[in-house]
């Protein structure tokens, strides 16, 4: 099982700021998922739905 980045999300999304436009959230919160490399359960959550559990919570690295 492929386990992904943060880096690796955004780019799969388009971008910091097209990733924040679909979850809903500001840029800069996703600029703290860079910096931490960590990624809070509820938007790991989120992003699974998003992508129809192609991308699972149990790939992403979770923070809270």
């Amino acid at each position: 099982m492929k386990l992904y980045t943060v880096k690796e999300v955004i780019a799969k999304f388009g971008g910091q700021v097209a990733l924040a436009d679909k979850l809903g959230i500001s840029q800069s919160a996703i600029s703290a998922w860079v910096k931490s490399g960590e990624i809070p359960l509820k938007r790991a959550f989120q992003i699974e739905r998003m992508t129809n559990k192609k991308i699972k919570v149990s790939q992403l690295p979770i923070g809270v």
